[in-house]
């Protein structure tokens, strides 16, 4: 049976619009692998300081006891856009929180430059897990967002983490929410837009998991909301490379941190 001219225009214009989505989608596809490469090559240029890794200090307090604190993660745990080491978020709070009530610290900093959860578990964890810390500072996810990295694989990997923490150590976890990656200066329209997507993905993963720990025992400390609308405009709290938080911006994520701590966690 043939077809008529209405029943061959209908079948031509459903084959453009078909045609025309696949477009739409390899053009975003390209986009987001090219923004992504171009986000990577700006921070990679830019030269924007950062401590040695792994890192290890310890630091006479004005307290009693000995408490060693180890900290896990990615750029933001290593205090990458910091000044000196002093300026990271890890030795703020320990300045500020833990020195006027320890005698002495042991600070080991095992974060790596462009760690995802994953990351912590093949090349940081076993390590952190031989240091048998008193208290550890976990800041992680801002990787995995830029890596789309799926929420069942972000939460599956934190919670290998969460579980040896807790089982092999005696630490006290302080776990950093996922910062809000699209308020980040470098980042340029629709990009920041998709990241916020994923990023809110990867926090509902978290929550969930979280929900499955005592809380006498990990920390979750909120960044996305609470510190979100401080750095949203305001460039001034970010490194050169317009990514990574500088001094200041640190210390605005050392406050929550700090906060959790006061409460007598």
């Amino acid at each position: 049976m043939r077809r008529t001219p209405k029943e061959k225009s209908k079948k031509s214009r459903l084959l453009r619009r078909i045609l025309a989505g696949l477009a739409v989608v390899v053009l975003l596809a390209l986009y987001l692998v090219g923004a992504y490469f171009w986000m990577a090559y700006k921070v990679g240029g830019a030269g924007v300081p950062a401590p040695p890794s792994p890192y290890q200090e310890t630091l006479q307090g004005q307290g009693t006891g000995d408490l060693t604190v180890t900290v896990l993660g990615d750029s933001t745990a290593i205090g990458a856009g910091a000044s000196t080491p002093r300026q990271t978020f890890p030795s703020q709070v320990i300045r500020d929180s833990l020195l006027p009530k320890y005698g002495t610290i042991n600070y080991i900093n095992r974060g790596v430059s462009g760690s995802r959860a994953v990351d912590i578990v093949n090349y940081q964890l076993e390590a952190a897990v031989k240091d048998q810390p008193g208290l550890v500072l976990i800041s992680i996810g801002t990787n995995d967002v830029t890596n789309l990295i799926e929420p069942d694989k972000y939460s599956a990997s934190l919670k290998t983490v969460l579980d040896r923490l807790t089982g092999e150590t005696p630490a006290r976890i302080v776990l950093l929410g996922i910062p809000a990656v699209k308020t980040a200066p470098l980042l340029v329209f629709p990009y920041p837009q998709f990241l916020d997507i994923f990023t809110k993905r990867l926090i509902e993963a978290e929550n969930r998991l979280l929900s499955t720990y005592p809380p006498s025992r990990i920390l979750p400390v909120e960044l996305y909301d609470s510190t979100g609308p401080s750095f949203s405009g305001h460039p001034e709290l970010f490194a050169a490379d317009g990514y990574h938080p500088n001094d200041q911006g640190y210390a605005v994520w050392a406050k929550e941190v700090e906060k959790g701590l006061a409460r007598g966690f």
